[in-house]
């Protein structure tokens, strides 16, 4: 392929199926390339999830449990205070650890990130020489980017059904008399936050290829582009939410098996049973979640193609569009 049938493979304008399929064409085409760029860091964050996974299904349930069997026992007071702190501690250690695989999750995409923004500048994706080579700092403007991105989007509907839930604990009686217009207005601002997010995916791939580029700039070069695509954004994220979750039910299916094994085990320990769990189920455990988790990375990384194809369908749509004006 020449370089010119590369720059119309990107910079082109096409439809919402012509996005999916192009982009999950140039994943599989050139997967070996995109597996050497990024299978090192893969690693390092799937490691990091099999420790999440560790203890989240293990030591997390054993410690609510026994904090709860405490409680209900009436147990004495230095006991339970140790019990608490176990619990505080867990529960700050799964708080750092969720954190670090974004974090690694970040330089992961990062790497692959690199070898798209490679193909944009230079119409090429070329085999690296080299199996380190992360890219810091497309990682960090990554990061942020989820972040400013959050800020927009997860976190005002997050904000909406924590006051939700705070205004159902404050006034019960007044929230059971108008809980079907509350509930149904957080759905819609809810849509309607969701509705006015999509825009932003092409302004995130902008925002991370852009190294010198403000957020804010990047949101008002792309914004109205991706509003003016926002059909076509809106039945992507459809597919890859709905691709998401059939690679979940299927690549994660071991890993939700043994999380209900220990959580059954631990409650079952709750009323009296015997633990009745091999002395390798932790070891099983980070094993399967880790497994689980490199798999599952690779598998849902075409969403991403799909957000760089459809960054290159608006640019071009703008660009047609503009020269339409002139």
């Amino acid at each position: 392929m020449n370089s010119k049938e590369q720059i119309d493979e990107l910079m082109k304008p096409r439809s919402y199926r012509a996005v999916v399929s192009s982009g999950f064409r140039f994943y599989t085409a050139h997967f070996r390339t995109v597996f050497k760029s990024s299978w090192l860091m893969a690693l390092a964050y799937s490691l990091m999830v099999g420790l999440t996974g560790l203890v989240a299904a293990v030591q997390m349930p054993k410690v609510v449990m026994k904090l709860i069997t405490l409680t209900q026992h009436g147990a004495d007071s230095t006991a339970l205070i140790d019990s608490q702190k176990s619990y505080f501690i867990t529960g700050g250690l799964l708080v750092v650890f969720v954190i670090v695989c974004m974090l690694l999750l970040a330089v992961t995409i990062g790497c692959v990130l690199t070898r798209l923004k490679e193909h944009k500048e230079n119409h090429t994706l070329v085999l690296p020489t080299s199996w380190w080579k992360p890219n810091f700092l497309l990682a960090w403007r990554t990061v942020k980017g989820g972040i400013f991105t959050s800020l927009l989007t997860i976190i005002p509907i997050a904000l909406l059904a924590g006051g939700t839930i705070a205004y159902s604990i404050a006034s019960p009686q007044s929230f059971a008399t108008h809980s079907t217009t509350v509930c149904v207005a957080v759905v819609i601002l809810s849509l309607l936050i969701i509705a006015f997010g999509l825009p932003i995916v092409p302004t995130l791939i902008h925002y991370i290829f852009s190294e010198r580029t403000p957020f804010l700039q990047a949101l008002r070069a792309n914004y109205k582009g991706g509003l003016r695509f926002w059909g076509g954004l809106y039945a992507i994220v459809i597919i890859d939410v709905l691709w998401a979750i059939i690679v979940d039910l299927i690549i994660c299916l071991p890993a939700k098996i043994l999380f209900m094994a220990n959580l059954s085990a631990q409650t079952g320990q709750l009323y009296g049973d015997p633990l009745s769990m091999p002395a390798y189920m932790p070891m099983l455990t980070f094993v399967t979640f880790t497994i689980c988790g490199f798999f599952q990375f690779f598998a849902t990384l075409p969403a991403l193609f799909h957000s760089y194809y459809a960054y290159g369908a608006i640019v071009s749509r703008e660009q047609e569009r503009f020269r339409q004006a002139k």
